[in-house]
C-alpha cells in the first residue's frame, strides 16, 4: 500500500497512478483475474493517492482484466461510488468492451462513465466533466 501522498501504487495485478491533472488511472496486467481482495486494495490506493475528494478515475482494459462476480458487486458500493466523480474506460475493442460493461452496471445516475479506444479522448472528457 502507497503511503500517504505517494503519485503511485501498486497492487498484485494492477498499477494505479495519479497524474498532474488528478486524474487516477489504472492499468491491469494482460489477463488479470480481479476478485474482491483485488478491489478492496484498489479502492484502499485510490483513497490514499488523492484523500477526501471525488476522483477522476481513467481504467486501461485494453489488457482484458476479469472481474469475478463478488468484484462486479463490489463495483456496486457505497464506497467505490462515493470517491469517484467521472469514469472513463479505455478498451481496445469488443471482448474489452464486454468486459467493461460491468462497469456500467452502476447505480443510476451515480457517476458519468464513458468508453473509449484511446486515452487523449479519454482524458479530455474526464476534463470536460
Amino acid at each position: 500500500m502507497p503511503k500517504l501522498g505517494e503519485k503511485r501504487a501498486v497492487t498484485e495485478n494492477t498499477v494505479i497512478n495519479m497524474d498532474k491533472q488528478g486524474i487516477v488511472h489504472l492499468s491491469f496486467q494482460e489477463g488479470s483475474y480481479i476478485n474482491l481482495n483485488e478491489s478492496k486494495k484498489i479502492l484502499s490506493s485510490r483513497k490514499r493517492l488523492l484523500p477526501n475528494t471525488k476522483q477522476f478515475l481513467l481504467v486501461d482494459l485494453t489488457n482484458d482484466p476479469v472481474p469475478n462476480k463478488e468484484s462486479k458487486q463490489f463495483a456496486n458500493s457505497d464506497d467505490l461510488i462515493n470517491i469517484t466523480k467521472a469514469m472513463a474506460l479505455i478498451t481496445k475493442g469488443n471482448i474489452s468492451r464486454i468486459v467493461g460493461n460491468f462497469f456500467f452496471q452502476m447505480k443510476e445516475t451515480s457517476y458519468p462513465t464513458r468508453l473509449f479506444t484511446n486515452k487523449k479522448d479519454a482524458i479530455d472528457w474526464l476534463l470536460s466533466q
